[in-house]
């Protein structure tokens, strides 16, 4: 509205010039509290990341050893192939209980 009260409680009227001073110093003072929030949030957003950085890292060395504890503990007889997944097994015995040999040519039934 540009009406102010001075020291002596005497209501005035700011100047045209005065009110264009006054807002531009508001605005002022609110594009620098923007800009010191954005810098907050961005410096929370980086130690954020750094933090999930490290943890991803940590994890993944968790999971490293323990993936390599597994597979040395595994222990595998000589002469025998390793386990798979166990598909094989299942259509090894589909195959036999249908008569189906792997070594014919024709595959045919038994």
């Amino acid at each position: 509205s540009g009406v102010y009260t001075d020291r002596n409680g005497s209501k005035r009227r700011l100047t045209q010039d005065q009110l264009q001073s006054l807002r531009r110093e508001r605005n002022r003072m609110h594009a620098k509290m923007t800009r010191d929030r954005k810098k907050s949030f961005i410096q929370t957003m980086e130690r954020t990341i750094h933090e999930l950085q490290s943890t991803n890292r940590r994890m993944k060395d968790v999971l490293q050893r323990v993936t390599v504890h597994h597979f040395h503990s595994a222990t595998v007889l000589p002469g025998i192939a390793p386990a798979t997944n166990g598909d094989d097994d299942a259509a090894d015995e589909h195959d036999h209980h249908h008569g189906i040999d792997d070594d014919s040519e024709d595959h045919a039934p038994h």
